[in-house]
């Protein structure tokens, strides 16, 4: 389903104020070790939010008040960081976990709030240029 005008904006608003509205709503993450996926979203997800792509690599949680709740990046270790290399500091975090044992039954990685912190001050950038590509 194509984003609305409004989404669209409210995504746009989002990016640049990734880092601060985060920190504030104290965001966690969760990579996915069976489908190669990161979410980073607010500590609970309300029954209305829905997942809307933007492109190839990321989507958005948005609430029915089209705000921004999370973001989902699938293929995140085997593709995602080989097209953005200025966030390969990310992978080795994550591959540390991993190693840690701290993976649930589930496959899903919870990463603690240092990690959370710093991928998304990594990510703010990229998602910004993603949004607004070079002509």
């Amino acid at each position: 389903m194509e984003l609305t005008l409004e989404q669209k904006k409210n995504i746009m608003d989002f990016a640049p104020n990734f880092s601060e509205i985060a920190k504030k709503e104290q965001w966690i993450s969760n990579y996915d070790t069976e489908t190669d996926a990161i979410v980073i979203r607010t500590p609970r997800l309300a029954h209305d939010v829905e997942k809307k792509y933007i492109n190839d690599e990321f989507a958005f949680y948005l609430n029915k008040n089209n705000e921004v709740k999370g973001i989902f990046i699938e293929y995140f270790m085997t593709n995602f960081i080989s097209h953005h290399k200025d966030v390969k500091d990310i992978k080795k975090e994550i591959e540390k976990e991993i190693k840690a044992e701290k993976q649930e039954e589930s496959g899903l990685l919870r990463l603690e709030p240092k990690e959370t912190k710093k991928i998304i001050s990594e990510l703010e950038n990229v998602l910004i240029v993603s949004l607004w590509p070079k002509t």
